[in-house]
């Protein structure tokens, strides 16, 4: 299409876009008095361009060749030619034709390559003796007209005419001429004249040709000529001509049919390598294991690229017999890229029999290539290898062990951890220590029976003598962390061996269940071993955050702790600790320390932090206390914050609120994720309509996440829609029930 085809289609959308001014009585009217109406309304001298231009729109729908003088006559005028155009175009009458090739005569410049194009649209093939001569003319944009136009008539003299003007077209018109080309060889094949078609493809195939034209030719010859595709394809593959090259091999998914893939595949190796890479990739993409025994040798081809793709590519050829080639691949690779890729193949490859080949495969490589290949297993959750990983754990290196323990802890089940921790028992170097541990732990902690997981490493722990494996089993209890392993460890701490004991109060320290909280405090009071004593004291602060048991018992052990601490960094320590308990009575736990200076920092952040998460039901106390730190605070930053936090909470918290609903469809209470249903509750309390009050420790639905700020969460339907309504604690709530229409 010209450039001037594109801007006079451009201003023809426009006014056709315009709504139409025709009278809504025409629909009912005869086509015949619409017509005769709509060339009045042409002739008139005084009729608006709008009119007219409606007129021509709406004639064109009718397409009655009574309208043809007229809109003939509007031709030459620039206001109205392109619409005059549109109008006859739709009229399926010679004179249309005629009256086109005569005003192609006469007019000139925009108004002539109008006229040009729509002789085109026609495809009038009387008309091609003047196109022809106007291809020579000196104007190239009526020239490059004539030639669109050529190109949709496709007549032999047309097509004749183009095959001339593409050898003779000064250099400003070659594309021009290919373009028309283009469009007249895909007409051809419309018309069912593939010959004549594929001749003009492959004169545009021509490396004198731009890029896009010889792409656009190689592609309409596969169109033309569907059985000779792969041909086609395989020679542009193996041809000199990069572009052709990536294009064909860009095309070869489209290619159907038995054989094709081995067909591809054979000329793998006569190509260059960038072009192999390409192929490679799109022999993966068909997925035709037919080409798998070209890309397992081009993955030992002397360019690093054409490997690294064949190796990648065999993840979707391969199977459970390409296994060991990859395996050795991944062990031999000369870059981390083909190592990679190998790897990659490996952990996609898909069939019976490929795990067990991977195992197989891990059990016999190198020992410094087994750390991949059991990461590979881990990847593809291959649960058949924990047999296989355990043997690796007693034969060997230090790095296979530790990648098989580790490798365990993900593919193990319970049923293997006599067998893990016999082997974590028997471990003479540290090497692989850590990774058995976690893995047991991890394997143990699948146990359903909570009260059973600690069982085997009790079991082990009996029959144990050193002192690592002593060690490592306690850690596994740490891990654990249930009432016996609690009970064993807490006796540990009596050991004659030193190394024992810290072990033991380090698992403590660290426990993952509150049940330990009570053997830390116990250990913090009474031992004059410093590292123990810290320990302890980290491990007790840890388990109080977690919120176990009643704030208030909580407030008495976090003062006990504040007062007793020896070392600044440990009062340090437990403000950080009591400022996560959001209660009223914090603040009084935390105000005394405000005025001693080497925690005064600490102490006014924490005061701070319980502040602001009690504003929302301790409104009184949270203002006091962020005035008093307006007042009294050292910290700039903690000024204007408290400041912030006055502003913030003016506006009434906890208002009363009523809500009249039809219907409760759900109730939670909680907070975070720790949100209880409690909708039969709600639904009880509110059958007749009634209220609900919070509270900090709330009766009606007990207290879920304990000294944490707690919301109810109701949803009602009103008007015939869902709305949900948080309520934060000591908010008072009224539903009324609204009564059936």
């Amino acid at each position: 299409m010209s450039k001037h085809h594109v801007v006079f289609g451009l201003v023809l959308a426009a006014w056709f876009a315009a709504p139409s001014s025709a009278p809504a009585q025409d629909a009912t009217s005869s086509a015949k008095e619409r017509a005769d109406r709509l060339i009045a309304v042409l002739k008139k001298s005084d009729a608006t361009r709008k009119a007219k231009v409606d007129a021509c729109r709406d004639l064109s729908a009718i397409a009655d060749p009574r309208s043809v003088p007229v809109l003939a006559g509007m031709l030459p005028d620039e206001k109205f030619s392109h619409m005059a155009r549109y109008a006859l175009e739709s009229i399926a009458d010679p004179s249309v034709d005629a009256v086109f090739r005569a005003a192609m005569g006469k007019l000139t410049g925009r108004l002539q390559i109008g006229v040009i194009n729509s002789i085109g649209f026609r495809r009038d093939a009387k008309a091609v003796d003047a196109l022809v001569q106007l291809l020579g003319g000196a104007d190239s944009g009526v020239a490059a007209a004539a030639a669109a136009s050529l190109g949709q008539i496709t007549t032999p003299e047309a097509v004749q005419a183009l095959g001339r003007f593409r050898k003779a077209a000064p250099k400003a018109l070659r594309a021009v001429a290919a373009d028309a080309s283009l469009a007249a060889a895909e007409r051809l094949v419309e018309q069912g004249r593939t010959k004549d078609a594929l001749e003009i493809y492959q004169e545009l195939q021509a490396d004198t040709w731009l890029p896009h034209v010889r792409l656009g030719a190689f592609a309409g010859s596969l169109a033309a000529d569907v059985e000779k595709g792969p041909a086609r394809i395989v020679q542009a593959i193996t041809g000199s001509d990069p572009t052709l090259r990536a294009v064909a091999i860009a095309q070869l998914d489209s290619l159907k049919g038995p054989g094709v893939a081995g067909r591809l595949a054979a000329e793998l190796p006569k190509l260059p390598p960038d072009a192999q890479v390409l192929l490679i990739g799109t022999l993966a993409t068909r997925g035709d294991a037919a080409a798998r025994p070209a890309v397992i040798k081009a993955a030992k081809h002397a360019d690093a690229s054409v490997r690294g793709a064949a190796l990648q590519a065999l993840g979707a050829l391969g199977d459970a017999s390409t296994v060991p080639m990859l395996g050795q691949a991944a062990a031999s690779a000369k870059t981390d890229a083909e190592k990679r890729a190998a790897l990659g193949s490996l952990s996609a490859l898909k069939g019976q029999g490929v795990d067990a080949a991977l195992i197989t495969c891990m059990s016999s490589a190198p020992a410094d290539a087994r750390p991949s290949l059991i990461d590979v297993l881990v990847v593809r959750k291959v649960a058949t290898a924990a047999g296989a990983l355990l043997q690796q754990v007693k034969t060997g290196t230090a790095p296979v062990r530790a990648a098989a323990f580790k490798a365990l802890g993900k593919l193990a089940t319970p049923k293997d951890l006599p067998g893990m921790l016999e082997l974590l028992v028997a471990l003479k170097d540290d090497s692989a220590r850590s990774e058995a541990e976690r893995a047991a732990i991890i394997v143990a902690r699948q146990i359903p029976d909570a009260s059973a997981r600690a069982d085997a490493a009790l079991a082990a722990l009996k029959s144990a003598t050193a002192t690592p494996a002593r060690c490592s089993l306690l850690r596994v209890l740490g891990g654990i962390g249930n009432g016996k392993a609690l009970a064993t460890v807490k006796a540990a701490l009596k050991d004659r061996q030193s190394e024992v004991q810290e072990t033991a109060v380090r698992a403590l320290a660290g426990w993952p269940e509150p049940n330990a909280l009570d053997t830390l405090l116990g250990i913090y009071r009474t031992t004059d071993n410093r590292t123990h004593r810290v320990l302890a004291l980290r491990g007790a602060v840890r388990l109080l955050e977690m919120g176990s048991g009643p704030v208030a018992q909580r407030l008495r052990t976090y003062t006990e702790l504040i007062r007793t601490a020896k070392r600044v960094e440990d009062k340090r320590l437990v403000l950080a600790g009591l400022g996560s308990v959001a209660d009223a009575a914090t603040l009084g736990a935390i105000e005394p320390l405000l005025s001693q200076a080497d925690v005064r920092a600490e102490a006014e952040l924490a005061y701070l932090k319980v502040a602001r998460a009690i504003i929302g039901w301790a409104k009184t106390e949270a203002i006091a206390a962020a005035q008093k730190l307006v007042k009294e605070a050292k910290s700039g930053s903690v000024r204007k914050q408290a400041a912030e936090l006055i502003r913030s909470g003016v506006a009434p918290l906890g208002t009363p609120t009523t809500l009249s609903y039809s219907s409760i469809v759900k109730a939670a209470y909680g907070a975070g994720r720790k949100m209880v249903d409690v909708t039969a509750k709600v639904k009880k309390l509110t059958a007749k309509g009634g209220k609900v009050t919070l509270s900090n420790h709330n009766a009606l639905f007990g207290d879920p996440v304990h000294g944490t700020p707690k919301e109810l969460v109701v949803t009602v339907i009103v008007d015939g829609k869902e709305r949900t309504v948080k309520v934060r604690e000591n908010t008072p709530l009224t539903l009324t029930r609204k009564k059936r229409k």
